[in-house]
């Protein structure tokens, strides 16, 4: 009997999380990303692309991809998580020499048009914060919000002072709120929730503070006020023929949820909810894009599960004999340049609902003295654990 592993391709700004998945549903994995990092490393064969805008280079990615596929013997299997969203025209390129195991080209053409998106939105009854395309009078109160991005790159707040993108953008009324997620499965017809999540920005960002900085998993009473979000999944399934997981951001408005985004693909926040099957999340995905729902039971977790994305104060070289505890992970590379503001790593706790956004700023707060200089504490699966 063979042992050889079915190949996975992964293509994602950053992509550890998808392909540890992907490890433990038994794939060799071959990992296209922007950071190609220890942890990435450990568990794949990495190739490092650079950012380009809100995504990953286009053209650097296809010119990998183009190798990788003159050496293939078949139709290797792809799954995209967070970078592709401004490349459209690389998702069709790929749909005739890949079997793509995701939302295809044109979920990604119709996200990438704000026009022809709220008019769907509009058609399908969804609620969403107010949306302009010529500038507010205001400053106070308003998101400039460009498309065809993920993590927060392409939002800031509006100031008349500011220049306006070349491409697709439009100006959205900023709610009060939390921000939230719905992490759901779909096989283009059905769908079924995974898991709620609040989602948290980066003040400490260059352009914060909506940069993604983190998520904690909701408890069963925070969920009972956001199940209205599962209609709006519903309908999108129904309507879009979404496969695979995909993630919903909405704000409780006035007891009122409000759609901001859809996630057409795998989510950071897929880590904080512990699949049910042993072979986990990402083998669900690929049976779901391949039309097989898996029977997942509602559960309420004992305890709070959250991450947080550990922005660099200043610009730093990551030191070399640094021994990262286990809730550290996406960990550079020692040498690594790491300018002020960009991602340097991400932190991972579980615990009650109260004590573990605590304990993720405890872990923040090591992390950055250590790498200050301002403490000589080892750093180990000791501390802070």
């Amino acid at each position: 009997m063979s042992t050889e592993r079915s190949e996975l391709l992964i293509v994602a700004n950053s992509g550890r999380a998808i392909a540890e998945a992907a490890v433990r549903a038994g794939y060799w994995v071959r990992l296209i990303d922007a950071f190609a990092d220890e942890d990435s490393r450990a568990c794949a064969e990495c190739i490092q692309v650079p950012m380009k805008g809100h995504g990953l280079d286009a053209d650097a990615v296809r010119c990998e991809l183009e190798r990788i596929l003159s050496h293939a013997s078949g139709r290797p299997d792809l799954v995209y998580g967070a970078g592709l969203e401004p490349s459209a025209d690389l998702l069709e390129w790929l749909e005739s020499r890949v079997t793509l195991l995701g939302n295809d080209s044109t979920v990604l053409r119709l996200l990438a048009d704000p026009n022809a998106w709220f008019a769907r939105l509009d058609r399908l009854g969804i609620h969403y914060p107010e949306v302009r395309f010529d500038p507010p009078e205001q400053d106070a109160g308003w998101l400039l919000k460009e498309p065809a991005s993920s993590g927060g790159l392409g939002v800031r707040r509006w100031r008349s002072d500011l220049s306006r993108p070349e491409g697709a953008h439009y100006f959205q009324r900023l709610l009060d709120g939390v921000p939230m997620s719905l992490l759901f499965i779909a096989d283009g017809k059905r769908s079924i929730p995974i898991g709620y999540s609040r989602l948290a920005n980066a003040a400490d960002a260059m352009d914060g503070p909506f940069f993604y900085a983190g998520a904690r998993s909701l408890d069963a009473a925070e969920v009972a006020r956001c199940r209205a979000i599962e209609t709006y999944a519903r309908a999108l399934v129904a309507d879009l023929g979404l496969r695979g997981i995909n993630g919903l951001d909405f704000i409780l408005h006035r007891g009122r949820v409000q759609l901001l985004e859809l996630n057409p693909r795998p989510t950071a926040t897929l880590a904080l909810h512990p699949s049910p099957l042993a072979e986990g999340w990402i083998a669900c995905h690929v049976r779901a894009c391949q039309g097989l729902l898996p029977d997942l039971a509602p559960h309420a977790p004992s305890h709070a599960s959250a991450h947080r994305i550990l922005y660099a104060e200043r610009d730093l070289s990551v030191p070399a004999g640094l021994s990262w505890p286990d809730w550290v992970r996406d960990r550079p590379w020692p040498g690594t340049w790491i300018p002020r503001g960009a991602p340097l790593c991400s932190l991972y706790a579980e615990a009650t609902d109260v004590d573990v956004e605590m304990l993720l700023a405890e872990r923040a707060r090591l992390v950055l003295s250590i790498l200050a200089g301002r403490s000589t504490l080892l750093m180990s699966t000791e501390v802070i654990s």
